[in-house]
């Protein structure tokens, strides 16, 4: 009975450190996802500029990979101001962000539609320059942890194992 409790714990460290490393890569994923997103918001402002309900009804088409847009899209109908609805969301439906990256994401969406277009244009190019270097910053934390990670875990677990036995 030692022995198995052994090897599961083994086992179960080591997944442990896979999923940590996957939590890592979800995050780098969902970045690359908020750049597309605002790039395509800059791009639509510039040259649609549509009012904000229509802005986010093409979005939600086009990224329906975000849960968020659609809990702001609901918000919205519900008359709630757009910079409270999509902090809402934004709260709501974004765990794989880090803190960080969740307060720049909703300080984004409190600059839309507060200026005019050019304003806006170039928060959008803030937003992208400082969700590119989130980015990479999460591209490089990935690569250097999911080298040792799951094998420490791993090792660990062996190591919490033979105290077992």
């Amino acid at each position: 009975m030692r022995i198995m409790g052994a090897v599961l714990l083994a086992f179960g460290a080591g997944l442990l450190g896979r999923y940590w490393v996957s939590r890592l890569r979800a995050r780098e994923e969902y970045l690359a996802g908020v750049l597309r997103l605002i790039s395509r918001i800059q791009t639509e402002l510039e040259y649609s500029s549509p009012p904000i309900d229509n802005l986010l009804e093409s979005l939600y088409t086009a990224e329906n990979t975000f849960e968020f847009l659609a809990d702001c899209r609901a918000s919205l109908r519900k008359n709630l101001p757009f910079p409270k609805a999509w902090e809402i969301a934004v709260r709501g439906k974004t765990s794989a962000l880090s803190k960080k990256d969740r307060e720049n994401l909703i300080a984004f969406g409190h600059g839309i539609g507060t200026t005019d277009i050019a304003g806006q244009s170039r928060q959008c190019g803030l937003y992208v320059r400082i969700f590119t270097a989130a980015h990479s910053d999460a591209v490089q934390e990935r690569q250097k942890h999911a080298a040792y990670i799951p094998r420490l875990t791993f090792l660990l677990g062996i190591c919490g194992g033979l105290l077992i036995l």
